[in-house]
């Protein structure tokens, strides 16, 4: 009867370690070491490389009628994190430990404050986009492609929009009270 548990357990922690992308071993900090600057100013004229040597993309396919995705031509699970951080540095060092969990992309929102613009919004009430936002994020895609992940990006949601609930239309280049051309 123990050997029939401890054959069923030794089957349950490999299953576990397969198909949660670990490794097994405890992993202290992230390899990355690229870093986001704090904002670009406007006087910037050189954009920092990660220091880091880019690490290939996996061929990631889906095809009509597949019910998996397939990784490098085979089935496979896919990975995922959907970050946030409150500060620029946060960015990179998650972006490091999706990487080190063996996640293959990250899904996450354009409108983090952190990433600048006016409270995470990227644009002015005339539709420019700022700055700061525009050279935090590109950065960021640098640092995720360089840790071999694919990145999707969310351009905003409802709540950009909305007047009630949880909602951030106050805050919403577009709307009139703000100068933009929405009510």
């Amino acid at each position: 009867m123990r050997k029939n548990f401890e054959r069923i357990f030794i089957v349950l922690i490999s299953f576990c370690l397969a198909f949660s992308g670990c490794t097994g071993a405890q992993i202290a900090t992230p390899t990355s070491t690229a870093t986001i600057p704090p904002t670009a100013s406007p006087g910037l004229t050189t954009i920092p490389i990660p220091t880091i040597t880019p690490i290939p993309l996996p061929a990631l396919a889906w095809h009509p009628g597949d019910s998996y995705f397939s990784i490098n031509g085979r089935p496979a699970f896919v990975f995922s994190r959907n970050p946030a951080g409150y500060v620029l540095d946060d960015w990179v060092t998650l972006a490091g430990m999706a990487h080190q969990q063996g996640d293959q992309f990250l899904r996450l929102y354009m409108n983090s404050a952190a990433m600048g613009g006016y409270h995470g919004f990227g644009y002015s009430p005339t539709g420019e986009i700022l700055e700061d936002w525009s050279y935090n994020w590109e950065h960021f895609f640098d640092v995720a492609e360089a840790d071999g992940l694919y990145v999707l990006p969310i351009f905003w949601s409802w709540i950009e929009w909305n007047d009630t609930g949880y909602n951030t239309w106050a805050n919403n280049p577009f709307n009139s009270a703000n100068g933009g051309p929405a009510k």
